[in-house]
């Protein structure tokens, strides 16, 4: 998983963000249920994914996905900068 991040920084420096982090996510849910005493429904479930957040050209920018791997965490990484790029900077705001 570190190495899925570190690609997910890097591709974000190259594509022009100025600031990334990398959140991974890994979620496990147990449901039960009764009535009466009795089980009515058990079941499990897991998800991982992880969030970019970026700031490129003064605006913030965020991508998440559950397809990790190379490919998938870079065009998450490179998703995220272009929603950055294509905000309005904070700063053109206040002018």
């Amino acid at each position: 998983m570190w190495d899925l991040c570190t690609n997910a920084l890097d591709t974000a420096k190259l594509r022009g963000a100025a600031y990334g982090d990398v959140r991974v996510m890994h979620l496990r849910q147990r449901d039960l249920t009764t009535k009466n005493g009795q089980v009515g429904t058990l079941s499990q479930s897991e998800s991982i994914g992880l969030g970019i957040r970026v700031l490129a050209n003064g605006a913030w920018g965020f991508a998440s996905t559950d397809r990790l791997t190379r490919e998938g965490v870079a065009a998450c990484a490179s998703q995220a900068v272009s929603i950055a790029k294509h905000r309005p900077s904070q700063n053109a705001a206040k002018s």
